[in-house]
């Protein structure tokens, strides 16, 4: 009876299209017919009680993950918004694993490109981003910074150019189009939404100090030597894309401050 159970729609419409992409197949023979039946339930109705338990408990820890998402929905598209929207994620996306924290983990790209409520309100795509990234954050596995390279700045040019940095487990870069950690840090303030929440590019890191999430914006170069730190880059060949990138912009950047800085704070280690 899976295939009927974890229909989000419904008994009614998993019996009408059984065969519909992305579910579980119809067996043969069917089992309805095995369903107990009274006067009081029929077993269609009887089958709803347990599918309507099945996809509560689903949107209860959807609800939980995304809890600025389901009221950000609230204010635009009404009260019944978020659960439409689980419902019709459920169906393209199911349950497929043991483990129900991955539930929610398709939900920013299936909102961005999948779904009316994302084309209608683009920035409820970067929100549900932002709120899954600072998930994955606060349970990222935990590492003992054991620093070896002390003060870079007395170190010997050689030695600097070769040291190579790495982000915590807990560290997402995040290039959004919309200005959603100001939702994100502030869910109460409804007059962010009403006033009209303007477009506008915002880089964040996001990250785990101790047991909170951290939200962080940066400028464009900033964002762009942790990304290098991300993909392995030595401070040599970081220094050498910098250079590069401040000859064509003609500004001035201090590195070491920035790296002393993310290493404070425990955003990179080496």
């Amino acid at each position: 009876m899976r295939w009927i159970i974890t229909e989000p729609r419904g008994v009614t419409q998993a019996l009408c299209e059984p065969k519909r992409s992305g579910r579980f197949k119809e067996p043969k023979p069917r089992c309805l017919t095995l369903v107990y039946k009274d006067n009081r339930l029929n077993q269609t109705n009887r089958l709803d009680v347990y599918a309507e338990a099945y996809f509560a408990r689903l949107l209860e820890v959807l609800s939980q993950d995304y809890q600025v998402l389901e009221r950000t929905m609230g204010i635009l598209l009404g009260k019944h918004a978020f659960s439409v929207l689980i419902a019709d994620y459920l169906s393209r996306f199911p349950s497929q694993s043991p483990n129900i924290a991955e539930l929610g983990r398709r939900l920013p790209v299936y909102l961005r490109s999948h779904h009316p409520f994302g084309e209608q309100f683009p920035l409820l795509s970067d929100l549900a981003l932002l709120e899954w990234a600072s998930i994955e954050a606060f349970y990222a596995d935990d590492v003992f910074l054991e620093e070896k390279i002390g003060d870079m700045n007395t170190l010997a040019a050689k030695k600097w150019a070769s040291i190579r940095f790495k982000l915590l487990p807990s560290v997402h870069l995040l290039k959004l189009s919309w200005p959603v950690d100001r939702i994100w840090k502030k869910p109460s303030c409804s007059h962010e939404l009403r006033g009209g929440l303007g477009k506008e590019s915002t880089l964040l890191i996001v990250w785990r100090d101790r047991e909170q999430v951290l939200v962080e914006r940066v400028d464009p170069l900033q964002w762009k030597i942790l990304y290098w730190i991300k993909k392995g880059h030595s401070l040599g060949m970081i220094s050498k894309l910098l250079t590069s990138h401040l000859r064509r912009h003609r500004v001035t950047f201090d590195i070491a401050h920035f790296i002393s800085h993310w290493r404070s704070t425990g955003i990179i280690t080496h």
